[in-house]
């Protein structure tokens, strides 16, 4: 059972990093087009009149990607709990990429154990 809930785990956080990777690249894109539109209207020398509703367009995409991510971020925290709920806690299941840590986030130790040698994360 362990090991199916382990397996399970990891597909789900494959996807959740790979949809958080995307709506990061979205706002990449975003970002880069508007910073295109008004970059290049100012060049051509127009008016900023021109290209305004495109410009609005592009400004209320991005702000729907930022409460993307926001969902995302708040399903991150949610499979978390999930995590500890079903018992595996100790286990890491993502992949092990360096990322950031959240300024309120403990140390860890990672480890395997003994008994079942899976990697194990312990509060350090």
């Amino acid at each position: 059972m362990l090991k199916k809930r382990l397996e399970v785990a990891r597909a789900v956080t494959r996807e959740l990093r790979a949809a958080e990777d995307a709506v990061d690249t979205s706002v990449d894109a975003l970002t880069s087009l508007l910073g295109s539109m008004t970059d290049g209207r100012r060049k051509a020398g127009l008016s900023a009149l021109h290209g305004a509703d495109a410009l609005e367009s592009v400004t209320t995409a991005l702000a729907q990607i930022g409460k993307a991510r926001s969902a995302l971020v708040e399903a991150h925290v949610g499979l978390s709990r999930t995590q500890r709920e079903i018992g595996l806690a100790a286990y890491a299941v993502g992949p092990w990429l360096e990322k950031p840590k959240a300024s309120n986030a403990p140390d860890v130790a990672v480890g395997n154990d003994d008994d079942t040698g899976q990697s194990a994360v312990v509060a350090a």
